[in-house]
Parts: C-alpha cells; sequence; structure tokens
C-alpha cells in the first residue's frame, strides 16, 4: 500500500505545482504585464519597485490559484487512472476506491490549512505592503497615476482627461473643476508636464498653450475665457501620501485585527457587518482547496476521461461557480440578506455534501 500511495501522492502533486506554476504565472502576468512593461519603459518607474509589487501580490494569487491547481490536479489523475482501468484493477485486487483517494483528501486539508494560514498572515500582510510601494511610486512617479483615454479622479476636486502620455509629457489635456457656486470650470491645454513636490504633498502640473474658463469677480456664477502659454496648476496628491503609520484597509487586516474591531465597535452599540463578513470570508477561503478536490475526484473518476482539456474544463467550471457563490454570499452578508455564518459557509458546505453524495455513489458501488 506504500507503494500504491506514493505513486499516487507523486502523480497527484507533479500535476499540482506544474498547474500552479501555470496558473499564477498567467494570472499575475495575464493583466499586468503590459501595464507594468508600460510604467517602466515609458513612465520611467523603476524596476525594482515593479518587482516588489509581484513579490506582494504572489501570496494574494495563491489564494485562488491552489484551489483551482488542486482541483485539476485531483482531475487529471484520477480521471487518468480511471481512463487507464487502473482503478479497476486496483479494485478487483481487493483495494477499495476510499482507500485509494485517503492520500489525496489528506494533502487536500494540508493545503486547505496552508491556504487559510496564507490568506489570513501572509496575502493580508503583503496586500498592504504592496500599497505602499504604491503610494510610493504615486510620489516619485506621478506619470504612474495616469492612464490615455480615461477620466481621471486621483486628485481631490480635479478631474483629468489625458489624450496622450510619452513618458513624463502629457498631450491634449482637459481639466474640469466643479464649483459650488457656479458651472464647471474646464482648462484645455496642448501639452503639459508633471513636476511632483512630495514634500508639499502636491504635484504641479505645467500646461502650455491653451485655455481656461475663469469666474468673473463681480460674478462667479460666470465665466471668462482666458488663454496662456504657460500656466501651473497644483494637484492635491494628499489622500496619495505615504505616511506612517499607514491605515489597512479591512481586507488587510489579519482575523485578530478583524476580531478586535468588531469587538470594540460592539462595545459602541454598533455591529459592523463588513468586519463579519471579511472574518468569515477568509475561514470559508481557507476551506476552498478541500471542497474543491473533495468533489473533483469523484468527478474524475465517473467522467472516465484522461484528456487534459476535459480536467481543465471540469476544474473551471467548479471553480467558477465556486467563486460565484462566494461572491454572492459576501454580497448578502454585507446587506444583512442573510447571516455572515449562514452565507459564507453556504458555498463549502453545498459543495462537501455534492462531493459526499458523489462519493457514495462512484466510491460506495
Amino acid at each position: 500500500m506504500k507503494i500504491l500511495r506514493n505513486y499516487i501522492l507523486e502523480e497527484f502533486l507533479t500535476n499540482f505545482i506544474t498547474i500552479l506554476i501555470v496558473l499564477t504565472f498567467m494570472l499575475l502576468l495575464g493583466n499586468l504585464f503590459s501595464k507594468m512593461f508600460d510604467l517602466v519603459i515609458n513612465r520611467g518607474v523603476d524596476i525594482l519597485r515593479i518587482l516588489q509589487i509581484f513579490v506582494y501580490l504572489t501570496p494574494f494569487i495563491f489564494v485562488f490559484t491552489i484551489p483551482m491547481a488542486a482541483s485539476v490536479a485531483a482531475l487529471l489523475t484520477f480521471g487518468r487512472m480511471s481512463a487507464d482501468s487502473e482503478l479497476v484493477a486496483l479494485r478487483a485486487s481487493g483495494v477499495s476506491l476510499a482507500r485509494i483517494v485517503r492520500p489525496i483528501l489528506w494533502v487536500a486539508v494540508i493545503l486547505s490549512l496552508f491556504s487559510f494560514y496564507l490568506n489570513d498572515q501572509i496575502a493580508s500582510r503583503c496586500h498592504f505592503m504592496m500599497r505602499r510601494v504604491s503610494s510610493e511610486i504615486s510620489l516619485r512617479s506621478p506619470t504612474a497615476l495616469l492612464e490615455e483615454g480615461v477620466f481621471i479622479k486621483s486628485f481631490q476636486d480635479i478631474v483629468l482627461f489625458i489624450h496622450r502620455i510619452e513618458e513624463n509629457k502629457l498631450k491634449q489635456i482637459r481639466i474640469y473643476q466643479p464649483q459650488k457656486n457656479g458651472p464647471t470650470r474646464t482648462i484645455i491645454a496642448e501639452e503639459g508636464e508633471l513636476i511632483p513636490l512630495p514634500e508639499q504633498n502636491v504635484i504641479k502640473l505645467k500646461l502650455s498653450n491653451g485655455a481656461s474658463d475663469e469666474p468673473d469677480a463681480n460674478d462667479p456664477g460666470r465665466f471668462y475665457k482666458l488663454r496662456f502659454g504657460t500656466y501651473y496648476l497644483p494637484l492635491d496628491i494628499s489622500n496619495l501620501k505615504f505616511r506612517e503609520p499607514m491605515e489597512k484597509k479591512r481586507k488587510e487586516l489579519t482575523l485578530r485585527e478583524l476580531w478586535t474591531q468588531f469587538n470594540r465597535l460592539k462595545n459602541e452599540g454598533f455591529i459592523d457587518p463588513y468586519a463579519l463578513t471579511e472574518i468569515h470570508k477568509k475561514i470559508a477561503m481557507g476551506f476552498a482547496a478541500f471542497c474543491l478536490v473533495f468533489i473533483s475526484i469523484p468527478l474524475a473518476i465517473r467522467v472516465h476521461r484522461s484528456e487534459k482539456t476535459v480536467g481543465f474544463a471540469i476544474a473551471l467550471i467548479l471553480g467558477t461557480f465556486y467563486w460565484a457563490l462566494l461572491i454572492g454570499a459576501s454580497s448578502a452578508a454585507q446587506t444583512r440578506a442573510l447571516p455572515p455564518i449562514v452565507a459564507l459557509h453556504f458555498p463549502n458546505l453545498a459543495f462537501f455534501l455534492t462531493g459526499l453524495w458523489l462519493h457514495k455513489r462512484v466510491l460506495g458501488r
């Protein structure tokens, strides 16, 4: 039995590690690589800062890729063994299917415990550190905050629209400043340049060859057109300023910190549904790997296919359905439609009970 156990574990772990690397690489580089490349080449951001962001982002990505990789690995391992009639041969030799799958279930338990620790301790802290690095980038390379062809609302009381960005040069700029007592002030310029002044908590925007709508001193509700060759506009970045200590967001808190925050507010007579939701969400996500593996094993045996595409397709369907349920449960808990303890643990319970039913039908034969 030791040889059989090692044989199954070796195949499962080989599939798991390979798929984990591929999925993590795809998620890290699929949407981020082009943007990071642009920041380094066109915006002058230090490549070491970008690498720091990648390092800090990886644990957060692992929280999602570990359950998915475990599910695919289980589907590939038992799908191949079923297709090659290895499971039939083992059963004919008197080895029960329940005994065959037991080592993988123990691995799934270990992966779930690791995922829980990763999500609660490591990913939370890394997300916080990633935000600190992003704040430093925004101060030293302010063009990293900007994007072409969209309305930018990162600065206080200012909305920017930039047609093109070339390193630190901005082309065809439109600026909108909503006024309390009057219409929105508009500034149009052919070119611009950002001059960071981090010690003053300000970025100075140097505009060239443009025009602005200036309020009439006698009637603030009216504007007159003013043309300029050079115009300096201060942009307030106080909401982006890197401070010590930077305040943590809710997703960056550990379970202990969330529970402390919840109890403090509870003692003041306020029940925070968002903190309670985050607490149960962290706990529920820790069991994702086990639940997905638990339901994948009997599905793989029942489907009886060894093709990798089939395994990936089934895992993708299972993963998509699981995370959709979790997102819906989180929304229901935050709006108090359901108690968080009921809503957030429903996806795991549903997958476990479905897996238990499949185990009895497939492995109990």
